[in-house]
């Protein structure tokens, strides 16, 4: 892995003042928060990266990536880059908004991703938009009640219960529910 250099811009990374800190950067030594700001603002999936950019360099590869794994477990470092990168994603809000509305507004895209794109600008600007799906399950059986009796002792015998109940009494066959626009004819 390269050092940085004075070309490179991770080299410019330097120490945030208690002005621009946070409640938790403030805990940090001046090293860990150079640490915390390269990681955040430059290499957010390179830790070893960030500590030789912190330590501007002066550390061997090796030592530094000892460094590096020993902060990204530190309480007080981990803190400060959740701190600062809810700074940053409060800041990239705009951002957001604009891509969010560029896919809304694309005619090339899909009806369904423009939609989705519609909604989530909905939520995000408060107005939380619920949706709702309505699903019909229909069932019916072909067969006559002696034929569907006849499996209910077979499916009891094969599972070895031995006297099978039988319920007497009287049933009538049912119509089938109305569906839900002849249910207004009904309360008419």
């Amino acid at each position: 892995m390269p050092l940085p250099t004075e070309r490179d811009p991770a080299h410019l990374v330097a120490t945030p003042s208690d002005e621009d800190c946070g409640p938790a950067m403030k805990r940090l030594s001046d090293l860990q928060r150079r640490f915390v700001r390269a990681l955040t603002e430059i290499d957010p999936q390179n830790h070893t990266r960030a500590a030789l950019i912190a330590h501007g360099g002066t550390m061997n590869y090796n030592t530094t990536k000892v460094w590096a794994c020993r902060a990204m477990r530190n309480e007080k470092i981990l803190a400060a880059i959740r701190e600062e990168t809810d700074k940053l994603y409060r800041g990239d809000g705009l951002e957001s908004r604009m891509v969010i509305l560029s896919i809304m507004r694309d005619p090339t895209c899909d009806s369904k991703t423009r939609l989705r794109a519609a909604l989530e600008l909905t939520n995000r600007a408060g107005h939380l938009v619920e949706t709702v799906s309505r699903n019909i399950v229909e069932h019916s059986v072909d067969r006559d009640t002696k034929d569907l009796l006849g499996e209910i002792r077979e499916l009891a015998r094969s599972t070895g219960v031995k006297d099978l109940p039988v319920l007497e009494g009287q049933y009538e066959e049912v119509e089938t529910a109305p569906a839900d626009d002849d249910i207004s004819d009904l309360l008419a």
